[in-house]
């Protein structure tokens, strides 16, 4: 009889050795649990001894391997820790941006938005100041100006990489006769198409820059003519 007892009693302690999950953490240390879910950056457990305890987690990074209670094992790869927001697209971002430019309005603020992964869109609008400059006697004179703004559409081939197409006020004309100023400005509207890049940093918020470059088509009171569009400016993402 006491043999028999004996006997059960070590299948029975055999059975609960087995009938649990063991998470075994990078330092060496072991949670004896029962593993509920694993999502991409979590583990969601019970302690074993409190099966009907609470849910707790533990960030995969911190996991080296889970020994199922079926005697299957399952190793987690460290991942390294990134800060740049480049690396990760697939979600819904805003900028705010401070800077000089098409995009800016002159020298103006903009707000931004962009969706999609890896190939994405996005819009942009953006109000500034638009300062005017003359030459006269061979020397570049700073006159007033007049209020800027643009609207646009991004295509994001990649990442960070964008096409824009935009329309605003892409010029200033000065009214002077016989290369004299004697007042007064108009802005020039026009549409221009850049190609550019948003370079940000940051996890939760992030810092950076954009820039671009392309052709635009400023439409004069007098003619239509081709001018150079440019963007340069501070972002923030949030």
């Amino acid at each position: 009889m006491k043999r028999i007892m004996f006997t059960l009693l070590l299948v029975g302690l055999s059975f609960l050795s087995f009938a649990q999950d063991v998470i075994v953490k990078r330092d060496g240390s072991e949670i004896k649990s029962i593993v509920v879910e694993i999502t991409r950056n979590n583990i969601k457990y019970r302690l074993f001894d409190q099966a009907d305890g609470p849910i707790r987690n533990i960030d995969i990074a911190e996991v080296f391997i889970v020994e199922y209670k079926d005697g299957k094992i399952e190793s987690f790869e460290k991942k390294p820790v990134s800060v740049s927001y480049n690396t990760d697209y697939n979600s819904r971002d805003y900028f705010i941006g401070v800077g000089v430019g098409n995009s800016y309005g002159g020298f103006g603020v903009k707000g931004q938005y962009r969706t999609g992964g890896n190939v994405g869109f996005g819009a942009h609008i953006g109000v500034g100041y638009m300062p005017g400059a003359v030459v006269e006697d061979g020397k570049i004179k700073l006159v007033s100006g007049t209020p800027g703004m643009a609207v646009g559409l991004s295509f994001y081939p990649y990442k960070w990489l964008y096409i824009d197409a935009q329309a605003g006020v892409t010029d200033i004309e000065t009214y002077n006769h016989y290369g004299y100023y004697y007042g007064g400005n108009s802005a020039v509207w026009g549409v221009s198409a850049l190609v550019g890049g948003d370079w940000v940093w940051g996890e939760k918020i992030g810092f950076g820059f954009n820039a671009a470059i392309g052709p635009s088509l400023n439409f004069g009171t007098e003619n239509n003519y081709y001018g150079l569009a440019m963007d340069l400016g501070f972002i923030i993402r949030f």
